[in-house]
């Protein structure tokens, strides 16, 4: 497993850059704003364009302690929580499965890191994987709980869980305890278990601290928290109404209703297939004289609940009028758990007879979504190489000179590269400290700004130093106007 997971961190991070994808120029520049700006940028961070946070910070504080060691522009330092958290669900999967049957953990953690989902999510600056994580630990602290095990220690570990959940992405921390009701009932056929989970202090811990972000972004900025954080991502996205999703309303969910469903088998196979046997096995009466194989099987509980996790997660996000496949990166990891188990202990499953099977699908599945990724990226191959030139152009800057840098359709450049935080890079701010007496490298890509550097050049306080032209695609196709023109403004004569 391990040997599969190296090969998919090395396929991801040896191919060509992809911050300016899947809104992740958001995700770097609110670490970056906390890095270099502090004060309520730890609390509500601002984006290249000034736009305040739309998710909680867990993710950036997580990632500002590898960002201000390694550099702004180091683009592992911004993904970092992102491969720790899928590293160490695929550790957790391995020893947890192994105790269920030999062999199962092995293929759970080979099923997880080989999952096309996770080949993207597992390296990428977006909150999923640490959610994912979170989430994971949650479900293991429930199992315990409803299995008996537990003890307040678990409890705890449910709470924060819960806690952590939400300062990762706010209402979707409300699955955990949904999850405890729902496997309390079907499990035990009883509400009395739940008792097990401390509500009498887990319950007013949960209230007063999973929307303790909210209340401080609201004290820093009360326009946001209304009409951002609640209408637009809360309000907006679940009924439909606002932006995020998709203005559709009712119908969209209606509409909607199979696309999860089918985001799950797609994006998870081909282990989809194995997690839907081991869950049918699950059930199986036939061999036990009428009770459940479940019941019966060593860790049953934990498989089983494995499962209801998997229908309940879907289920949830089948409901929300917005719908995208990254939501279902929680379920992958239980599911994993299923799958693993049936591989190695159902007398139907192939990798009984031929137990290197797996490990032969997992690579190939890796190779092949990694080749895929090289040869058909977001952007074509030309367009990519160029944006590697413009960093590379940016980076040979004198480091003694401040550095700012423009360029609204590529905002993960004046992130990874800018001498100020990401909102301060504004052609304004850059001229009023050349007129201050200072020399002033500016990289700009917006033709609005053009007239203004031609002017400042006509007057002897501006001189061109690189000019990279765009692409046919990146100006055709994908809407990037202009060149990067990097100009160095002067301070004024005498």
């Amino acid at each position: 497993m391990g040997a599969v997971l190296a090969l998919s961190l090395w396929l991801r991070a040896s191919a060509p850059s992809d911050l300016w994808d899947q809104t992740q120029p958001r995700t770097i520049a609110y670490t970056a704003d906390m890095v270099t700006r502090g004060g309520t940028a730890w609390i509500l961070a601002l984006d290249a364009e000034g736009f305040p946070a739309t998710k909680p910070p867990l993710y950036n504080w997580l990632a500002a302690p590898f960002v201000a060691t390694f550099g702004r522009a180091s683009e592992w330092a911004h993904k970092a929580p992102s491969v720790l958290s899928l590293c160490a669900i695929a550790a957790a999967l391995v020893v947890l499965g192994n105790r269920l049957a030999p062999r199962a953990g092995t293929f759970a953690g080979l099923a997880f890191v080989s999952t096309y989902a996770l080949f993207k999510l597992g390296y990428l600056a977006r909150p999923d994987m640490v959610l994912s994580a979170i989430l994971f630990v949650g479900w293991w602290a429930t199992v315990q709980l409803l299995s008996g095990t537990g003890t307040s220690r678990h409890a705890a570990l449910f709470w924060l869980s819960v806690v952590l959940a939400a300062w990762v992405k706010g209402p979707v921390a409300a699955l955990l305890p949904v999850f405890a009701i729902v496997g309390s009932f079907a499990v035990h056929r009883s509400w009395q278990p739940l008792r097990a989970f401390r509500p009498l202090w887990g319950i007013p811990l949960a209230i007063v601290l999973a929307p303790s972000w909210y209340v401080a972004a609201g004290l820093v900025n009360r326009e946001h928290l209304v009409n951002v954080l609640w209408y637009a991502e809360i309000y907006g996205r679940f009924t439909g109404e606002g932006e995020e999703g998709g203005h559709r309303g009712i119908m969209g969910t209606i509409r909607g209703l199979p696309f999860m469903t089918f985001y799950f088998f797609t994006r998870f196979a081909p282990w989809s297939i194995a997690a839907l046997l081991g869950a049918l096995a699950l059930l199986d009466r036939r061999d036990g004289g009428g009770i459940a194989r479940w019941r019966l099987a060593k860790g049953g509980n934990s498989l089983f609940l494995a499962a209801v996790w998997t229908v309940l997660v879907v289920a949830a996000f089948t409901l929300s009028s917005g719908k995208r496949a990254d939501y279902l990166a929680p379920v992958y990891g239980p599911a994993a758990l299923v799958a693993g188990w049936w591989l190695a202990a159902d007398r139907y499953s192939p990798a009984r007879r031929v137990p290197w099977l797996p490990g032969v699908v997992a690579a190939g599945t890796i190779v092949a979504v990694g080749l895929s990724q090289r040869a058909g990226p977001v952007y074509a191959p030309a367009t990519t190489k160029r944006f590697d030139e413009m960093v590379a152009t940016l980076a040979r800057v004198p480091h003694d000179a401040p550095l700012y840098v423009i360029t609204p359709q590529l905002p993960h450049l004046a992130i990874l590269t800018s001498t100020p935080t990401p909102s301060a890079n504004t052609f304004t701010s850059a001229c009023a400290l050349a007129d201050d007496g200072h020399e002033v490298y500016l990289a700009i890509a917006d033709y609005g700004l053009a007239p203004l550097v031609y002017a400042r050049a006509c007057d002897g306080r501006a001189e061109l130093v690189a000019c990279i032209e765009q692409t046919y695609e990146a100006e055709r196709v994908y809407g990037y106007p202009g060149p990067l023109l990097v100009v160095k403004l002067l301070p004024p004569k005498g």
